[in-house]
């Protein structure tokens, strides 16, 4: 009997401690601190197949919103239907400079939202949850 209450007392505490946990997955605000379409020789590998160019995107946020993150799970961008993998991050001081690659570039219009999120697949399946959020806007691609 003492082992039942036990234990059903550590499962109510393990429960509070996993719903007071700011460490759930969400999303992040960032900046945009570089776009540039770049040409990459010799040729990048994704699980996707290799590419000689992309859109290269640097996003900065903030170090405390990125330490709050779970320790394993990196956020990925989404611009629209676009998911991207961090391809780098960088720790520069007071925030997180993350780089991706979109090889697809060139099907974005303009006005996808920008989404940097921990919930893997989220915005694609429910894009009408984040149709606040900042837009892509090919305008902010710098020429190189």
């Amino acid at each position: 009997m003492r082992n039942a209450i036990a234990l059903a007392l550590s499962f109510i505490i393990a429960l509070s401690a996993f719903a007071a946990s700011p460490t759930r997955p969400r999303e992040l605000p960032f900046q945009i601190a570089g776009a540039s379409v770049d040409k990459f020789d010799p040729p990048r590998s994704t699980r996707h197949g290799r590419y000689e160019q992309a859109l290269v995107l640097q996003l900065e946020v903030k170090r405390d919103d990125w330490t709050a993150l779970p320790p394993d799970i990196a956020p990925f961008l989404y611009i629209g239907t676009h998911e991207l993998r961090p391809f780098a991050n960088v720790l520069d001081g007071e925030s997180v400079v993350y780089t991706f690659h979109d090889p697809d570039w060139q099907q974005l219009q303009g006005g996808e939202p920008m989404v940097l999120t921990t919930r893997h697949g989220d915005p694609i399946l429910h894009p009408e949850t984040y149709k606040d959020y900042p837009r892509y806007d090919p305008r902010l691609i710098t020429k190189k």
